[in-house]
């Protein structure tokens, strides 16, 4: 496992992370831009939005006017190919979408979720 700190800095556009908070305690992220000291990024199921401090991990974040409690990196843990892809796909649909049909899961989604809820808990920085 990679340590904290370079975990952090190795994060780039694409990669798929892990964070909590004590509002949202699972958050499956998808980094959207990086700058020398901040990550951003939403979470894929529910296209919440994010920046997270490059040094710390942590992001203080509002919600509909309403300071939440703060989130954490918790993993970084690389994905295989097929489940990175699900997932991006998901973001892909669910990004801009008001249609209740793109909220259908498909198996490769259904697969890749349930793939992370194990990994993640198990591989935390």
């Amino acid at each position: 496992m990679m340590d904290r700190d370079s975990a952090l800095t190795t994060l780039a556009i694409g990669d798929i992370f892990h964070a909590e908070s004590a509002n949202h305690p699972s958050m499956i992220c998808l980094v959207t831009s990086v700058t020398d000291t901040s990550i951003s990024a939403r979470t894929i199921t529910t296209q919440l939005s994010f920046e997270f401090d490059r040094r710390t991990g942590e992001a203080n974040w509002t919600f509909q006017g309403r300071e939440q409690a703060p989130a954490r990196i918790h993993s970084t843990a690389r994905l295989p190919d097929e489940i990175h892809d699900a997932l991006v796909g998901l973001d892909r649909r669910y990004h801009g979408s008001r249609n209740v049909e793109d909220g259908k899961l498909t198996s490769a989604e259904k697969r890749a979720l349930l793939f992370v809820a194990q990994i993640y808990p198990d591989d935390q920085l």
